[in-house]
């Protein structure tokens, strides 16, 4: 089944054509808010009954796939209400029987998947994916009950490759100022 049939495909906006007074460049939805949406894992998977007026800002629950990095996530709600630009586009479900998190590791980790993208630009001068080339893909659902699971190994995955980098991090800063205590 291909990617439009299942989920309405909204390009996000060129925020260069907003006014500086009509948004606060903090709520531009960003790459770093989707890595971050991919790694702090939620329980939570309802969406989020609060109708903005603009179709360009995104809710809790949103799927977005950043065209750039060909990354996908489902927003969370400390970056709800934010717009997101032209490197995004919004995934909106046509059905009630498909599992955001499980729609996010099929578009970021399927082989399957990355060979029909690759397929698609080629050709092209600048090989980039584009709204429409995404909706051309086609996506292989597997019963809901099942979506749930990988979708919820795939999450919590990421939150614990996460939470190992931070911790090493932090185990590098805590040894180098002991050292450098040393060191004086």
């Amino acid at each position: 089944m291909k990617l439009n049939e299942i989920f309405l495909i909204n390009a996000g906006m060129n925020i260069t054509r907003l006014n500086k007074e009509s948004y606060d460049g903090e709520k531009v939805y960003s790459n770093e808010d989707i890595i971050n949406d991919l790694c702090h894992v939620s329980n939570d998977n309802s969406v989020s009954k609060i109708k903005f007026e603009n179709r360009f800002v995104v809710r809790k629950g949103d799927i977005l796939y950043n065209l750039a990095t060909s990354k996908a996530s489902v927003v969370s709600e400390a970056n709800q209400g934010k717009l997101f630009n032209q490197n995004f586009v919004q995934l909106v479900s046509q059905t009630g029987d498909v599992d955001s998190k499980y729609v996010c590791f099929i578009l970021n980790e399927s082989q399957l998947i990355k060979k029909q993208m690759y397929k698609q630009m080629q050709g092209s001068t600048v090989p980039k994916l584009t709204p429409s080339i995404l909706g051309e893909i086609d996506i292989k659902l597997i019963e809901l009950e099942k979506q749930k699971l990988l979708g919820h190994i795939y999450f919590s995955m990421n939150r614990l490759a996460y939470l190992s980098e931070l911790e090493s991090s932090l185990q590098q800063k805590l040894m180098t100022n002991i050292l450098t205590k040393y060191e004086s």
